[in-house]
């Protein structure tokens, strides 16, 4: 396998205001990527959340951004996004 190989299958990408990570996510892999505020520390995007993500987003197929904002990061932990529904 190539080295490439290895850290699609292992590796997981967190950012919060990264232009170029979002310009080159198809390179990176948009299965690998995820956003994330890094409340509470200081270099936490809140209270301007829904605006930086709308900045860096901006042309992002929305099937992308779901991915980089929501199921990518249900997929790492496990996460169910619909609870109570018949598996």
């Amino acid at each position: 396998m190539l080295p490439s190989d290895f850290f699609r299958r292992n590796v997981f990408l967190s950012f919060q205001e990264d232009a170029l990570g979002i310009r080159d996510r198809t390179l990176i892999g948009v299965d690998t990527c995820m956003w994330g505020s890094d409340y509470p520390h200081t270099e936490k995007t809140f209270p301007r959340s829904r605006q930086i993500l709308e900045q860096i987003l901006a042309g992002v197929p929305e099937e992308e951004r779901r991915q980089i904002t929501c199921t990518n990061v249900a997929t790492l932990y496990h996460f169910d996004l619909e609870p109570g529904r018949d598996s």
